[in-house]
């Protein structure tokens, strides 16, 4: 739909998914990598590596950037950003669901950094 829409940026949310051993961290990896193969046009070009353990860097060509704004995931965080890692995003971001003063409250456990 990315492409007939003709999308320059897409973003990805969702709500808490606590009910997910992974937070729904995969299911936004599944997302962005489907979206790349039904548009390989605008798939990224990465550099190559010789050290797998060096940091990745997306370069995207004049495609659709992708935006991922995801709950804070609870009790997974390390696993989700492992997951995610490989998905390359080109903006990561929290979504807060409050004001920091009052996340505790509606929130309980979880985390608004």
């Amino acid at each position: 739909m990315a492409k007939q829409m003709g999308l320059k940026y897409l973003v990805i949310t969702s709500v808490n998914r606590d009910d997910l051993p992974d937070g729904g961290a995969s299911h936004f990896r599944d997302c962005i990598n489907e979206v790349r193969q039904q548009c390989p046009d605008i798939h990224p070009v990465r550099n190559s590596q010789t050290d797998k353990n060096t940091a990745r860097r997306e370069k995207i060509s004049n495609g659709v950037k992708f935006e991922v704004l995801t709950p804070d995931f609870r009790n997974c965080q390390a696993q989700a950003l492992k997951i995610l890692r490989d998905a390359l995003p080109f903006v990561f971001a929290h979504n807060v669901e409050t004001v920091p003063s009052l996340y505790p409250t509606v929130r309980a456990g979880g985390s608004a950094l």
